[in-house]
């Protein structure tokens, strides 16, 4: 009896033995573990930790759906983030944002908030997303601030789209003395920077004509820029201190909104039920790699490496439509991890917070590719002493001097170039979040057709990015994580990214041009798909540099207009001497675009490079109404915008 009590005990023994070594395997000390375990699970670690867990904070499991939301819960949960920093006897202001990806989300509480501590107890901000819009009352809102992201190729997010509909259709009721105030974020780089704030501040204007109805005078925000986010909040709570000290604004005795939000608990929660907006970058699906498959042929340096991948997403819920995308949460490449810690000068065990440690933050959470320039300077500056390190020291106070030598200085760089430049400044790992934004979702064109496909497993088209730069080896974080770190049975965090204005025209005579170079062409893998046997004629424009090593999906393509589904134009730029693009095909077939989109209907698809191609397409179009059309400049502009309005134009571009 004795000898069989110790050998359960030794066989207990070696069970947790076991289960130690495989934790620190994984990279989870005791301590860890015990801290996630308390913590709620909505950090990126505790996704990988258990293959049960599907979806963190939205409570899924083993791949079935936890119990619906209710409406009482649906509406408690908006109340707690609305009335966070209201108060009592507090002029109303509302701050609604439009966010895709969360950014706005995070402004709008802070405006909240600064509002909140500056103007003391005078105001009383509430926070709201767009998408809840018809539990507000508008007419009971004397300030509307509004901080909305551009999407896409200049659209408003797809949870803000409702509310800008109402807006642009003026059946928007509000008071004559309601006041406005619009912060617009986005890319510069993008060709419709910020068309999203615009377009909302213009149908503002619209709605509220009257002299002084803008609070503050809109800002145009580029990227995560919080001095110009800080700048307007200053406008608006100076706006706020004036209006509040020259006249008595009307104070309810009671906010409606809290009432008005319990009574349309039944709306939210059919919202909150939606699984395509039930995942996201906090709460993603867990995703297992089935397919990993190289599309290309890699012949010398720089030949494209492009991979077909699909993930298997059984028991997600998930229902995508060609035309949308998906979130990818990366992780950072172990080897750019270890140089960034060794410029860094720290051992990577060092506490970031209580829960993280720096090289934690690094792998999971910390956007190496993109820093904030000025803060990361500024911090290393005031770490160099000027007799030790004086070339480093002017090298510094140039770059804050001067914006253009900056920006000129920053082009390329990530955190572990900029740090070694320096090599003598040192950071704290404290002052890490201070100077490197986070880590973002990537975003990927969907490459299969629910109906065409196996809707059970989503593809993907990823061209993996590597180069080298400033001296060192740079790879592109999503890219390389998918292609080096992450191999068929492994799981992948991902969430759907609607995208309702890119959508295949439904209508099987309609006529279909699609042009897509490089992975431009992954929706188009789809679209083809979902057209066979359409009598309305399908054309696909694809290029790349050779027909033999990256004619993505080429063998599929050919099959099908082999078959007569569809009209394939291809553009090899280096396979001959002379360099041939997706832009040059189109003017080669001038006279008979021209006749499908003037006098046939054609719908216009564009998926690819935002900065160049996208612009040398709609040239050539623009450029084949002229010819053929015999159209002045006017003409063809209004001709385009037209097309656009009719959602005849649609694209979905990105840049590089």
């Amino acid at each position: 009896m004795l000898g069989a009590i110790l050998l359960i005990a030794a066989f207990w023994v070696l069970l947790r033995s076991l289960r130690s070594v495989w934790t620190g395997f994984s990279g989870s000390s005791a301590a860890t573990k015990k801290k996630l375990k308390a913590a709620k699970r909505n950090r990126f670690e505790d996704f990988l930790l258990d293959d049960k867990v599907r979806a963190g904070s939205s409570g899924l499991s083993n791949g079935v759906s936890a119990a619906p939301v209710t409406a009482s819960d649906a509406a408690a949960s908006i109340i707690q983030e609305a009335f966070e920093n209201a108060t009592t006897g507090g002029l109303p202001v509302l701050v609604l944002y439009g966010t895709e990806y969360g950014f706005s989300r995070q402004v709008a509480k802070h405006v909240a908030t600064e509002l909140s501590q500056r103007l003391q107890g005078r105001v009383s901000p509430r926070v709201l997303n767009m998408l809840h819009h018809d539990v507000v009352d508008f007419r009971r809102e004397p300030i509307l601030l509004v901080v909305c992201s551009t999407t896409g190729d200049g659209v408003v997010p797809s949870d803000a789209r409702a509310f800008a509909d109402r807006l642009e259709a003026r059946s928007l009721p509000v008071s004559a003395d309601t006041r406005y105030g619009v912060l617009a974020l986005g890319d510069r780089a993008y060709p419709h920077f910020c068309r999203a704030g615009k377009l909302l501040s213009e149908w503002f204007q619209t709605l509220c004509p009257g002299p002084g109805a803008a609070l503050a005078e809109r800002m145009d925000v580029d990227q995560e820029d919080w001095t110009a986010i800080n700048a307007w909040i200053h406008a608006v709570v100076s706006a706020l201190e004036k209006e509040l000290s020259k006249r008595s604004l009307p104070v309810p005795e009671s906010d409606y909104l809290r009432a008005s939000i319990m009574q349309g608990g039944a709306l939210l929660a059919e919202l909150a039920n939606d699984m395509s907006r039930r995942y996201s970058k906090e709460a993603p699906f867990l995703a297992r790699m089935v397919v990993k498959r190289l599309l290309t042929r890699l012949v010398e340096p720089g030949d494209k490496e492009t991979y077909h991948i699909e993930l298997d997403i059984t028991g997600s819920d998930l229902n995508y439509l060609p035309g949308d995308a998906l979130g990818v949460i990366p992780r950072n490449a172990p080897d750019i991890v270890r140089e960034t810690l060794a410029a860094l000068r720290m051992q990577g065990s060092e506490p970031l917070d209580d829960q993280t440690s720096v090289r934690q933050w690094l792998e999971e959470r910390a956007d190496l590719k993109h820093v904030r320039g000025s803060a990361l300077i500024a911090l290393l500056r005031k770490s160099l002493d000027k007799s030790t390190a004086a070339d480093e020291c002017e090298l510094a106070d140039t770059l804050l001097h001067d914006d253009q030598t900056m920006q000129a200085f920053l082009y390329g760089r990530e955190l572990a170039d900029v740090l070694l430049a320096f090599p003598s400044a040192r950071l704290a790992p404290c002052e890490l979040t201070q100077v490197v934004r986070s880590l973002q979702p990537r975003f990927y064109s969907i490459a299969s057709s629910p109906t065409a496909h196996d809707p059970q497993k989503i593809a993907l088209t990823v061209a993996v990015v590597r180069y080298a730069c400033h001296g060192r080896n740079h790879k592109g974080v999503a890219t390389c994580y998918l292609a080096d770190q992450v191999q068929p049975g492994d799981l992948v965090p991902v969430f759907l990214s609607r995208n309702p204005n890119f959508r295949l025209v439904s209508d099987p005579q309609r006529p279909v041009v699609m042009i897509g170079p490089g992975t431009g062409v992954a929706p188009f893998r789809a679209f083809t798909a979902e057209r066979r046997g359409c009598t309305g004629r399908t054309l696909l424009f694809f290029g790349s540099r050779h027909r033999d090593r990256d004619f993505l999906y080429g063998d599929e393509f050919e099959a099908l207009a082999q078959t007569g589904q569809i009209e394939l134009y291809t553009a090899f730029s280096r396979d001959q001497s002379e360099k041939i693009y997706v832009q040059h095909r189109l003017v080669e077939r001038a006279r008979d675009l021209f006749d499908l989109i003037w006098r046939h209907g054609a719908y216009i698809y564009v998926c690819g490079d935002a900065a160049q191609m996208a612009r040398d397409v709609d040239h050539a179009i623009r450029k084949i109404l002229a010819t053929e059309g015999s159209l002045s400049t006017d003409q063809v502009d209004a001709f385009m915008q037209k097309l656009e309005r009719e959602q005849r134009y649609q694209r979905d571009v990105w840049v590089e």
